[in-house]
């Protein structure tokens, strides 16, 4: 093995820190922490992979379905990528007769033919994935292997349908465990030189608990704490960090790769607060919620029976539908009067769109610079914005000759990461109503509980990476891995 990028989704330098992992502490006193930071329009995973961003990809985590409807869709393939762009993949890029194994890389579905292996992933809209075929898994033999050594492509709360936090634990950790020893076993039988792995039992675990990893990391600094730590799940949490410790140094030391980058999608903060623009939009008289919209009586009717509704109960209904019937019924309470709406913003996207001729014209053309300017400073000047540390700037024009532009939003919100979009609140700025200790999967509404995405994904590079980054030219968000890593095999490793 001549390189390994092993992605954990969702770790975070601070999360690390503060558990006790005592093979990352010694791997970081000699590799190097770069700064990453990332725009959370943009899907990591898919950066490191092509070398581009968002824009240029389509990588986004929320994207406009731009079919003449105000519809949004989580769904992306990167597999897609090379036919609809110029970009490659990063395993194609550094050489055919380099052997890569690429496993569990979200969105990589289906996935392409490489010399060597490569296993997809759920995620990226979908829901799960039951069983492992071709279209997650090339080639053949390794699809019929992975599901010999009991394989599970990934565990999401909601679609699993569990509700002990115990369980939950006891099989991310499984999860992981069959995971890489059937990464390292694929290999070592293929003489493989490039691998790319991800786990994500990670962003799993932060999601949900992130309060009570906060919790317990302001009590161990003397700070004050919103509350006490749940015990059980703080034991949960020291073994799990612990397990993950163990993987990182079965990897290098089983692996042994002369180029070792260890590197996250995004990190991770504490949900304490949950935005909805749609409020102040309302407010400026740019968005009226009509029948469907999140202030409107269907969507509190439809935000109380799904309350309501026992997670467990919740996960037997959504898998018994269609990925298209799930997607319909998310829409709920997101709608909109398309009529008189000048601008509106979506679950999940931190930003506003004008309702152009992307979606139903009711601003032109020349109206929207000032539209977007006008809400630029209704959004600077609330005063809730300023206590908060709420800004928007525009963001399409940024981009125009991009061949995605019109999937972006018009303009960016910009927050602390502590703050998510819902746009299902009836106030602007509200408190996250779960956040506070987690005794109960059964009162847990999405698997997004208490934690959201940090713009600061962790990534730490061995020595022999540091001295290529001069390749990178200043680049310091994720597609800086992609650059150290062609870099690598084009310096070769003896030369580096």
């Amino acid at each position: 093995m001549r390189s390994l990028v092993y992605g954990i989704d969702g770790a975070d330098r601070r999360i690390f820190d503060y558990f006790e992992m005592p093979f990352y502490e010694e791997l970081s006193k000699t590799f190097s922490f770069l700064n990453v930071e990332e725009d959370l329009l943009n899907r990591g995973w898919s950066e490191i992979a092509t070398g581009r961003i968002g824009k240029d990809t389509g990588g986004l985590y929320m994207s406009p379905d731009l079919d003449g409807t105000h519809g949004f869709s989580m769904t992306y393939s990167m597999a897609e990528v090379p036919s609809k762009t110029d970009a490659r993949f990063l395993w194609d890029e550094i050489g055919a007769d380099i052997k890569v194994g690429i496993m569990n890389v979200p969105s990589l579905n289906p996935v392409p033919k490489v010399n060597g292996f490569v296993v997809g992933s759920a995620g990226a809209g979908i829901s799960r994935i039951s069983r492992i075929g071709p279209e997650i898994a090339f080639p053949e033999s390794v699809a019929k292997y992975l599901d010999e050594a009991g394989y599970v492509p990934d565990i999401r709360v909601g679609p699993s349908g569990i509700t002990e936090i115990q369980t939950l634990f006891s099989e991310l950790k499984k999860m992981e465990t069959v995971r890489i020893r059937c990464f390292i076993d694929l290999i070592e039988k293929n003489d493989i030189q490039f691998g790319f792995l991800i786990d994500r039992a990670t962003a799993v675990v932060q999601y949900l608990f992130m309060s009570e990893i906060k919790a317990m990391m302001d009590r161990d600094r003397g700070l004050a704490s919103d509350f006490e730590p749940t015990p059980l799940i703080e034991s949960l949490l020291r073994d799990f960090y612990s397990f993950i410790d163990k993987n990182i140094q079965k990897l290098f030391e089983v692996l042994g790769g002369n180029q070792f980058i260890l590197v996250s999608d995004h990190g991770q903060e504490a949900m304490t607060h949950h935005l909805n623009p749609n409020v102040l939009l309302q407010k400026g008289g740019y968005y009226f919620p009509g029948v469907m919209g999140g202030g409107s009586t269907f969507g509190r009717l439809y935000r109380y029976f799904f309350s309501s509704v026992p997670r467990k109960y919740r996960a037997w209904i959504r898998n018994q539908l269609s990925s298209l019937a799930v997607d319909r019924i998310e829409k709920i309470g997101v709608g909109f009067d398309k009529r008189r709406t000048k601008a509106f913003s979506h679950w999940y996207m931190p930003g506003i769109y004008i309702n152009d001729e992307r979606f139903y014209s009711v601003v032109k053309g020349p109206d929207k610079e000032e539209v977007v300017l006008d809400i630029c400073y209704l959004i600077n000047n609330d005063p809730k914005s300023q206590e908060c540390g709420i800004s928007a700037s525009p963001y399409r024009e940024l981009y125009s000759d991009s061949v995605y532009s019109d999937a972006l939003p018009d303009i960016k919100i910009n927050m602390p990461d502590s703050i998510f979009v819902t746009c299902r609140s009836d106030e602007f700025v509200s408190k996250n109503p779960g956040y506070g200790p987690v005794p109960d999967l059964n009162k847990v509404q999405s698997d997004m509980h208490t934690g959201s995405k940090a713009r600061n994904p962790i990534c730490l590079i061995d020595p022999k990476s540091a001295s290529l980054l001069k390749d990178a030219h200043g680049v310091f968000d994720l597609t800086v891995v992609n650059v150290l890593v062609k870099s690598f095999f084009r310096n070769g490793c003896d030369n580096v």
